[in-house]
């Protein structure tokens, strides 16, 4: 068996229960596969894309990218609901989280493969938790990406 340790930087501006509900909801989903893992908090202020932006770069030039990294970005400060997207990065590593511009750092260090939107599952009022965590988690555990979303045209 060729183990190894998943990778998940989360970015948000949860730091009460919120960010223990998100990291108790991946623990759950993919303790159910056995897949082990270690979360690398960016707490940002409340509503900063521009902080988390940033705290997301920092950690993308530390923690090891490829297949087995993702980066959650649950964080939105918009009035508007901007799509909840997910994909894939030239390096191998996934991203999840609201198109906010919150990766537009990482975006530029290694480009986007592919992107997809999360299949709407109506409304969740933290959709953090209900959405993005679970997107996160499946990605993670492999499942096809037509299971999670519908594919999006790369605009450049």
């Amino acid at each position: 068996m060729n183990y190894k340790m998943k990778h998940i930087v989360l970015i948000t501006d949860c730091r009460d229960v919120a960010s223990e509900q998100i990291k108790g909801r991946l623990s759950k989903l993919l303790g159910e596969k056995n897949i082990d893992y270690k979360v690398y908090n960016a707490f940002t202020p409340a509503f900063q894309i521009t902080n988390g932006m940033f705290l997301a770069k920092l950690l993308f030039d530390e923690v090891p990218n490829g297949k087995d990294t993702l980066y959650l970005a649950i964080l939105n400060p918009l009035k508007e609901k901007p799509k909840r997207i997910f994909g894939r990065l030239e390096n191998g590593s996934y991203f999840v989280g609201a198109d906010t511009g919150i990766f537009s750092l990482i975006f530029k260090e290694s480009n986007i493969q592919e992107v997809w939107e999360t299949i709407n599952l109506g409304h969740y009022p933290f959709g953090g938790l209900h959405v993005h965590s679970v997107a996160a988690a499946k990605l993670l555990t492999g499942e096809n990406f037509e299971k999670v979303g519908n594919k999006l045209k790369l605009e450049i």
